[in-house]
């Protein structure tokens, strides 16, 4: 396209998108910033006094030298300045990303930086804030060790980065993409655990490497648990892949997969992903801004509809000129309930453009509500409304057409009603514990503008506390989105909790917290494991394949009236049945383990009866994941048994007691047997008199610290006694 052309296309373009000027509600704020380019700006209360501060990397123009810099402002009732305090450990970079996050769980926010650093080397690193000296600090965290001590976090540059509690345990865990050393690309996840991240192997491969891109966590399958967009530039030893667009779903929870469903028509470089419901029907929906291989630009809305099923949103079509592939932001900054969108970048005729997009009635506005702004590339797009006015302000950073450097905060000052406070939650449901997590819920909080609410969820061990699952949480969606539920999958170890819940609307402006529920974590609570229901039933653990977990045997009646004998095996803490573990269905009698041929393995013996009343008392080995009747100790059922060396021989001896088959006199006799281990594989009855008792308990104990072992037993008699 010849010059003339190209500016004809750029006159059209903007007659097409003039608005009035008494339209226009961003207006240059007057704050003093740095200009930045190749960086990113992100917004945190991290002093936490109320009000939104900014971090900010990438690199600046300053007396007549470029340098990298990250750099804190605090937010003074409207009035940002530079915070020299928390900003003395902070090491400058360019090309890479920051964010901010509770990562450590103590209540307050801290910072993850990646890029080019001061000293032109890829790098990585979390800050913690730290305010135990009196002064609010950013110390730089030297913990972050692998198992072998060495550093965990790999340094990269051209840079992304997102936190998001992917495996629901109660921490934010990092997801980073850049370039490394060596000039491939590399996508790696870490899993925090404790505050301290260490790389998810097994997920991190699943992942494609990528650098020049984008990460974006959201549940666009809408099951309780964070998906993952990506895009980027892959770049290999052997070539690559060039622009990749991928998803992955989070299923089972903390597991990522290759969501081969769906296949993105823009595959790109560069530019941005925004997840947001902008249609309002429950369904996160997706932006996608960057460039194409052909160095086209591409600039498309995806519908969530039905859920899980992205699909091109055919009503948002915008010419060339405002195919932007830079930043994308999301929020309703004219507070009429729906979600608008702010893009800035350069187009494929490299005109430098910024634009507001508005939502109505679930439909994107293609012609821009705010004209006047700066067109920037190589920066960020930010909402927030730091001067706490209700209105939705934007931050601009980047370098505009003649490589100046900017960064622009703009006021939002429309004459639109000030976005209200929503209202949290009135009431918290009771939690429900189990072993390995912990399910709240809540009834929904309200707001006058807004359809669509999302939750933050607070839960710590002190009042007010967010030691366990933090509340501090950065200006945008809630932290567990837009269900009035959340999963935490971990194990709470018994003590007084105390939780609550606070309403986000689409200007994400915050409710106050929800009045505080106490949560009583006591010493035994459910499991999450499913067994099956019996009667007449009996069960005992036992590790019989000597992997250092117990193993469960039940047997019992089932609810269609057989008798069944299930096997299960100790996975890691999940029990897993095998019913083709080789064992005679029984009921109405007992179980016990024990190693009676001192071979170092556990044997079992069940006593019973089967489907048709059968009496049954067998033995049996166990090997390579079977067992195998190996002995017959006579018939009786209604029975109890349990394995001890009564005669102080060294081998485990049996005792068991039941009713059998014999009938004497018109009565149905009980016997109780002991029957002594010779050592050799096979027993053999004692002399003992017992009373023969049925439908009770029998079992070995040395009451009278004596050395032998005692018996007790309870039951029925033949006589009914």
């Amino acid at each position: 396209m010849d010059s003339m052309l190209k500016h004809a296309v750029l006159i059209l373009s903007l007659l097409a998108l003039q608005n009035p000027l008494n339209a226009q509600t961003l207006v240059e704020s007057g704050q003093t910033l740095p200009g930045l380019w190749a960086g990113s700006a992100a917004w945190g209360d991290y002093d936490a006094d109320g009000d939104q501060d900014l971090a900010l990397m990438g690199e600046i123009a300053e007396d007549g030298q470029c340098m990298r810099i990250v750099r804190i402002y605090g937010n003074d009732e409207a009035l940002l300045f530079e915070d020299q305090a928390p900003s003395q450990q902070l090491i400058g970079a360019y090309h890479g990303d920051l964010a901010w996050a509770d990562y450590d769980n103590d209540g307050d926010l801290d910072l993850a930086v990646v890029g080019w650093d001061v000293e032109n080397n890829e790098s990585l690193r979390l800050y913690l804030n730290d305010a135990s000296s009196g002064e609010r600090v950013l110390a730089l965290d030297r913990l972050q060790l692998d198992n072998d001590g060495e550093a965990s976090l790999q340094g990269v540059r051209y840079a992304s980065l997102a936190w998001a509690d992917y495996d629901s345990d109660g921490d934010p865990d990092l997801i980073v993409s850049g370039m490394g050393a060596n000039g491939t690309s590399l996508t790696l996840l870490y899993q925090n655990d404790g505050g301290v991240l260490q790389v998810d192997d097994i997920n991190s491969e699943t992942l494609v490497n990528l650098h020049n891109g984008d990460l974006a966590w959201a549940d666009y399958d809408n099951d309780g648990d964070l998906d993952l967009a990506v895009s980027g530039e892959n770049v290999t030893t052997t070539g690559g892949l060039r622009e990749v667009t991928e998803f992955y779903l989070n299923d089972p929870t903390g597991t990522l997969g290759l969501d081969r469903t769906i296949t993105a028509g823009a595959q790109v470089k560069g530019g941005a992903l925004a997840w947001a419901d902008y249609d309002s029907d429950g369904n996160l929906d997706l932006a996608i801004a960057g460039r194409q291989g052909s160095w086209g630009t591409s600039f498309l809305l995806y519908r969530n509809r039905p859920t899980g099923v992205l699909a091109v949103d055919e009503t948002f079509n915008l010419n060339t000129t405002r195919r932007v592939d830079g930043d994308l932001a999301w929020i309703d900054y004219d507070n009429d309930g729906d979600l608008d969108l702010a893009a800035t970048g350069r187009s494929i005729l490299s005109d430098y453009q910024a634009f507001v997009f508005s939502s109505q009635d679930g439909r994107l506005n293609g012609v821009s509500t705010e004209t006047l702004l700066k067109g920037l590339t190589g920066g960020s797009a930010t909402w927030v409304d730091y001067d706490e006015d209700g209105r939705a302000d934007l931050l601009l950073s980047g370098s505009d057409a003649n490589g100046q450097r900017h960064t622009t905060l703009y006021n939002n000052q429309g004459t639109i009603q000030p976005n209200s406070t929503p209202t949290p939650p009135l009431s918290l449901n009771k939690p429900t514990v189990t072993s390995n997590r912990i399910l709240f819920s809540w009834s929904p909080g309200a707001d006058s503008e807004s359809d669509e609410l999302t939750y933050n969820l607070r839960l710590g061990t002190e009042p007010e506390g967010d030691d366990v699952f933090s509340g501090a949480v950065t200006s945008g969606p809630g932290n567990t989105g837009f269900k009035t539920n959340k999963i935490l999958r971990r194990s709470l170890p018994p003590d007084t909790y105390f939780w609550s819940v606070q309403t986000v609307d689409d200007g994400y402006a915050q409710s106050a917290w929800s009045q505080e529920q106490i949560l009583n974590v006591r010493r035994f609570v459910s499991s999450d494991q499913r067994l099956r229901a019996f009667n007449e039933a009996a069960m005992s653990w036992g590790d019989v394949d000597a992997d250092g977990d117990f193993d469960l045997v039940i047997m019992g009646q089932n609810r269609s009236g057989k008798a069944q004998s299930l096997f299960y095996d100790n996975n890691n803490g999940v029990l897993v049945a095998d019913e083709e573990a080789g064992l005679i269905a029984m009921r109405n009698g007992d179980v016990a383990w024990g190693d009676y041929d001192n071979d170092g393995d556990l044997d079992l013996l069940l006593t019973g009866e089967d489907t048709f009343a059968n009496r049954l008392a067998r033995l049996f080995s166990y090997n390579q994941g079977e067992f195998r009747n190996i002995g017959n100790f006579g018939s009786l059922s209604k029975s109890s048994a349990d394995w001890g060396d009564y005669d102080n021989d060294g081998d485990l001896d049996l005792v068991i007691m039941g009713q059998s088959d014999d009938v004497v006199d018109g009565r149905q006799q009980s016997y109780s047997h002991i029957f002594q281990n010779d050592g050799l594989g096979g027993f053999n009855q004692a002399d003992q008199q017992l009373v023969g008792l049925n439908n009770g308990e029998v079992l070995w104990g040395d009451y009278d610290n004596d050395g032998d072992l005692d018996l007790a037993a309870t039951g029925s008699s033949t006589e009914g006694t």
